[in-house]
């Protein structure tokens, strides 16, 4: 028996684990949890390569910090950062947290250098919610 890991994404491949990803996203908007993985099967074969069809087992997986980057840090200079740099500089900041019945204040330190940064994050956020309900 034979194993192939790590196939390179393509447009087959990724029509193919939609459901899986469509489940991930639903558990992951449900649970809250930093990252949710979905595990699916299928029959594939390439269009040259391979001589016959293959049973697949693909991972399709929704992360917090990736979710984060593509919907509110495009075009910033943390647009193409890694979680851990992300939780580095946006999220582990100094601050002071208020919370009442409606709100959650965070008062930042004016020293903070990613202010401009903080602040288009939440607002794209507050946009968001919005939007979603």
């Amino acid at each position: 028996m034979y194993y192939c890991l790590g196939l390179a994404k393509n447009a087959v491949l990724i029509e193919r684990l939609g459901p899986a990803l469509s489940t991930a996203r639903a558990r992951w908007c449900l649970t809250g949890a930093e990252s949710v993985r979905v595990f699916g099967d299928f029959s594939y074969q390439t269009q040259k390569s391979w001589s016959r069809s293959r049973r697949v087992i693909g991972k399709a997986e929704v992360m917090l910090m990736e979710r984060l980057r593509t919907l509110t840090l495009q075009g910033s200079e943390l647009a193409q950062a890694t979680a851990g740099t992300i939780r580095l500089r946006l999220l582990k900041v100094a601050a002071r947290v208020t919370v009442s019945v409606r709100r959650v204040y965070v008062q930042l330190s004016s020293a903070f250098p990613l202010q401009g940064l903080f602040r288009h994050v939440q607002q794209q956020l507050g946009r968001l919610g919005a939007a979603s309900g």
